[in-house]
Formats: C-alpha cells, structure tokens, sequence
C-alpha cells in the first residue's frame, strides 16, 4: 500500500513524463517544491542575517549608510578647508595692504 506523499508523488513523475514543454515542466516542480517547503521565508531571511552576523559581513542597506556617512564627513571637512583657506587668504591680504 502506498501513501499518500508516494501516490502525489508518483502523479507528478507521470505528469513531468507527459509534459513535453519546458514551462510546463517548471511550473510542476515550482508547485511540487511551493507543496514541499520545509522553511518559509521569513526564517530564510533569519538564517541569512545570522550567517552574515557571524561571518562579519554586512548588507546593502548598512554599506549604503556607512557610504553616507563618510560623504558626509568628506563634505564637512571639504567645507572646513575651503574656509580656512579663504580666511588666510584674507588676513596674507590685510597684512600685506
């Protein structure tokens, strides 16, 4: 006697045999694997965050903060210097006139 997981199974071996186009084909596995699926996605996404903690890596959206911030602190310090530069400038100016 066989169980049920065996009969569907064995249903979709004879439905992949009989299905002579490729679409077909996926959409049958994508099904079999939608019915089959051990984790849901939510604890891929906590399986992956926990890898990439341990591991030290980090992802997109925290790169594009740390980018961010070192703009910021590059424009700050290129303002800094542009002003510093301008007032030595002016006082070379007011000593020399």
């Amino acid at each position: 006697m066989k169980s049920k997981k065996e009969e569907n199974w064995g249903v979709l071996i004879e439905e992949l045999h009989s299905k002579t186009d490729e679409n077909a084909v996926r959409v049958i596995v994508s099904e079999a694997l939608k019915e089959k699926r051990l984790v849901d996605d939510s604890e891929v996404t906590k399986l992956v965050q926990q890898e990439l903690d341990k591991k030290g890596l980090i992802t997109n959206s925290e790169m594009e903060s740390h980018i961010n911030a070192a703009q910021l602190k590059m424009i700050k310090w290129v303002v800094g210097t542009g002003i510093s530069a301008v007032a030595i400038t002016l006082s070379l100016l007011k000593l020399f006139i």
